[in-house]
């Protein structure tokens, strides 16, 4: 592309140390985030993989509306959530997916994406014939607009409104263990296998205060898609160019994508504030007044 444009084409040392160089530049952005992150009222966490050197790995986000923080992890649970270290230092609520390694943190809130969700019920309903699938998925589109309409006019559900929500919740579940009984093997085993709609019921049964959290914490999102959007340009990366080679080049990577996805999300210009890093000046976001 450089011949193309300019006549000459950059060596890829050259372009391997100027990453390397912009890398450095932004360690104490990447600080600045490891710090305030923590301190948020609302975390969005995803993760997904990624080959480097042909070896799997993981690219972990912990994002909010204006900041990003991506990782590079040879593990996806527990262990990768440890070295990483916002996490286990976080208070507030953590939307995800239900990934049980995010479940075992205690310190902090958990609600989950019910974009995810109503694709499952989907599934059961169109794929398995289970009719209260396509209920409850009506019952959460349902629940999403009496939420806006009172975002709208800035007012809160009343305790009468959200108790008639729960009690749909929970009759249309009701509904759902009639037409999926354990069978006599389950009952004498409770390690015995399960149907995927006896797993579904089981985590909308045994995790319903975070799933319904949204319709009484106003500032909760219904789904997970800022950290899903924060995926995407990683992704067309890989589509275009493959797998990385070295880990070293990936994290370099994730952390000057954290960078100008953070500049982006505060609508900064994103050529000024990389040449104001490599001046020794990054841009270091400020934590949410929110908090």
């Amino acid at each position: 592309m450089g011949a193309e444009r300019f006549g000459y084409a950059l060596r890829e040392a050259t372009l391997q140390a100027a990453r390397q160089e912009l890398s450095q530049a932004l360690e104490s952005f990447e600080n600045r985030l490891a710090e305030i992150l923590p301190q948020e009222p609302i975390l969005h966490a995803d993760e997904t993989s990624v080959p480097i050197n042909k070896v799997k790995h993981w690219l972990h986000v912990l994002c909010t509306p204006l900041r990003t923080f991506f990782a590079i992890h040879l593990r996806r649970g527990q262990e990768a959530i440890q070295a990483i270290g916002i996490i286990p230092r976080f208070t507030g609520w953590l939307m995800h997916d239900f990934l049980s390694s995010y479940l075992s943190f205690e310190n902090c809130l958990h609600t989950f994406c019910k974009s995810h969700l109503m694709r499952e019920l989907i599934f059961l309903f169109e794929q398995h014939q289970q009719a209260w699938a396509k209920d409850l998925y009506d019952r959460f589109l349902e629940m999403l607009q009496c939420v806006q309409d009172h975002k709208a006019r800035d007012a809160p559900l009343t305790e009468k409104e959200y108790k008639h929500w729960r009690e749909q919740y929970w009759k249309i579940l009701r509904a759902g263990r009639q037409a999926n009984p354990l069978t006599p093997e389950q009952r004498a085993n409770p390690r015995a296998k399960q149907s995927k709609e006896q797993n579904l019921l089981d985590r909308l049964e045994g995790y319903d205060d975070g799933i319904l959290a949204f319709l009484w914490e106003r500032d909760l999102p219904f789904t997970n898609n800022e950290a899903e959007r924060a995926f995407r340009m990683m992704k067309v990366r890989w589509k275009i160019s493959g797998c990385f080679r070295t880990l070293e080049g990936a994290r370099r990577h994730a952390r000057i994508r954290s960078y100008i996805s953070t500049l982006r999300k505060h609508g900064l210009p994103v050529l000024e504030y990389l040449r104001r890093a490599l001046d020794g000046r990054p841009f270091l976001p400020q934590l949410s007044k929110c908090t």
